[in-house]
């Protein structure tokens, strides 16, 4: 019985906190969808040092598990939203990519503008 509240449980986080996205991989290659793809979007700047100038860089992070997204590369195109459509959705472009440490990516994302 506790088993099964646990599961039910777990479930139901998932639906909350993974996202859907319309994955498209650098190099134009067709657009796929991926179900509960990337643990949501969060906003991440750093302020490096350019010329002996301090500059504000913003992009945003999200963390997707290796499986669904293996050989993901830098330049392809992640929109999240809902599927099957992603109408709401917002695109990003993938800059970077890390893995996390606990069997997921880290990826560096930067929004696309006039797409």
């Amino acid at each position: 019985m506790r088993l099964d509240f646990a599961s039910d449980a777990f479930d139901a986080i998932q639906e909350e906190l993974f996202e859907d996205v319309l994955y498209t991989p650098a190099g134009g290659g067709a657009a796929v969808t991926l179900l509960k793809a990337i643990f949501g979007v969060e906003i991440a700047s750093a302020r490096p040092e350019v010329f002996d100038q301090t500059v504000r860089v913003g992009t945003h992070l999200t963390r997707a598990s290796k499986a669904k997204f293996a050989g993901i590369a830098k330049g392809a195109l992640i929109k999240d939203g809902t599927a099957p459509e992603f109408d709401d959705g917002t695109e990003y472009r993938v800059v970077d990519v890390q893995p996390a440490g606990d069997g997921r990516l880290e990826i560096e994302i930067s929004l696309v503008v006039n797409s």
